[in-house]
């Protein structure tokens, strides 16, 4: 099965906050695919990008067009 969203779309899993303008979620494997203004926020980290794949079952996926921001470190 896979959703399909449009506009301000939110996805929230636990302290990971994904937030961008088209989402193509895989329900069944967790992965999301997200375009357009993409922005994903976990512990005061963040990633902005144009768009991303993602793995929500162990949180590991591919950027493109990004930037990062770790907290901890302040490293960009």
């Amino acid at each position: 099965k896979i959703f399909y969203a449009e506009g301000f779309v939110n996805i929230v899993q636990g302290d990971l906050k994904v937030t961008a303008d088209r989402v193509k979620y895989f329900i069944e494997k967790k992965l999301v695919h997200a375009e357009g203004n993409v922005k994903i926020l976990q512990n005061g980290d963040y990633i902005r990008c144009e768009k991303v794949d993602l793995n929500l079952k162990d949180s590991t996926g591919k950027i493109d067009k990004g930037e990062i921001y770790i907290k901890k470190r302040n490293f960009r």
